[in-house]
């Protein structure tokens, strides 16, 4: 198990990770350990196979016609206090000028305990997570060519849970990660699962696996082509905050992911609305979001095959809004500079992600309400 230590400053951000708070998967054979000191294809996709990937999902989603599409996912109160999730569609330009292209959306006919999370693949296929009262349930759906989702399955339960997320990549795999509905014990967990072609999902419930020992909340995750997968959460010591992650990659084989690092620690937060998020492109380039201070903030990085992150930048004050959902073109490049979404509180923000990892903002949608808070950005 790993503790979680952070060194700040001027401004940098310095990692470390001793031996201590967090668990991490077992790994069956010491042949296996010794592989997660190495691995630099996951074990189960080469780095020729994962640039072949990235190259021909390059151009599946990148355009809808003739169009950047992103799509919003978010929550409005009912009367009954629960929550109604919607979803809105968007096109961004080259110069990041966003336009609407699909109004409010309603998702399925009932109330929910959290707000949605979803992620999508190349080919539009998606999967969305939220909860009911104690029970994870999904959603799995379709983007047309119309901009409107047709969902195919759910709302199916799973497993109880809270504030649950999910990745999955044009190879049908998917991560879910939630942490122990009770705020006593907030334990972190994964499991692993894959899109099947009627847009079922089989989850490896077998494998359902503690990730975080620790008190855990909002946990988000990535995962992308090369089966590469990132966490980031908050983790909660007495009356302090962190922003946290573990990254690995997912087996296709055994089912579960082989955390190569876990239980890093990233920035302390001095407020309890933090709201995380993580995208990962094929690059295996991060973005990590989070609110802190009345400020959103940013963090680039570079997963490694072994140790802390690399190449972080200097985590960056950007709006003055409590940001709670970001999403980066999935196959941008940090070098090249690229589009970035980012949403809010009946704002929708594009900035652009320079070579040095900056994020600097360059236009602000505004949706005309406040009724509807977004909570995830899909790309």
């Amino acid at each position: 198990m790993k503790a979680r230590i952070l060194i700040a400053f001027a401004g940098a951000v310095t990692l470390f990770s001793l031996s201590g708070c967090r668990q991490v998967s077992p790994v069956g054979t010491m042949e296996e350990e010794s592989r997660l000191e190495v691995n630099n294809n996951n074990g189960n996709t080469t780095a020729e196979e994962a640039a072949s990937l990235a190259d021909e999902g390059a151009g599946l989603k990148k355009m809808l016609n003739g169009k950047e599409v992103f799509i919003t996912f978010m929550s409005k109160k009912a009367s009954s206090g629960q929550l109604i999730p919607y979803y809105r569609v968007y096109a961004i330009n080259s110069t990041g000028q966003i336009s609407l292209l699909t109004n409010y959306q309603r998702i399925g006919t009932e109330e929910f305990s959290s707000s949605p999370n979803a992620a999508m693949d190349n080919n539009g296929r998606i999967v969305l997570v939220t909860t009911q009262g104690k029970l994870i349930k999904y959603f799995t759906g379709q983007l047309g060519t119309d901009y409107k989702i047709v969902w195919k399955k759910g709302p199916i339960g799973i497993a109880d849970g809270a504030v649950p997320s999910v990745g999955m990549n044009d190879r049908s795999q998917i991560v879910l990660v939630y942490r122990f509905p009770s705020s006593a014990t907030m334990d972190g967990y994964y499991v692993t699962g894959k899109l099947n072609t009627d847009y079922s999902i089989s989850w490896h419930l077998q494998n359902t696996t503690i990730y975080s020992k620790v008190k855990t909340d909002l946990p988000r995750v990535a995962l992308n082509n090369s089966s590469n997968v990132i966490i980031v959460d908050e983790f909660i010591s007495y009356s302090d905050r962190f922003i946290c992650f573990d990254y690995g990659y997912v087996d296709s084989v055994h089912k579960r992911i082989y955390f190569t690092f876990s239980g890093g620690m990233l920035r302390k937060v001095n407020n309890s609305n933090v709201w995380p998020s993580v995208s990962l492109n094929e690059a295996n380039e991060v973005l990590i979001s989070y609110s802190s201070g009345g400020f959103a903030h940013a963090i680039t990085a570079k997963l490694p095959t072994s140790g802390y992150l690399t190449d972080i930048v200097a985590s960056r004050d950007i709006v003055l809004d409590f940001v709670r959902s970001s999403s980066m073109v999935r196959y941008g490049h940090i070098k090249d500079s690229f589009w970035s979404v980012w949403g809010g509180t009946g704002k929708i923000y594009s900035a652009v992600v320079s070579q040095s990892g900056a994020v600097s903002i360059n236009n602000v949608y505004n949706m005309g309400t406040t009724e509807y808070t977004i909570t995830s950005i899909v790309m």
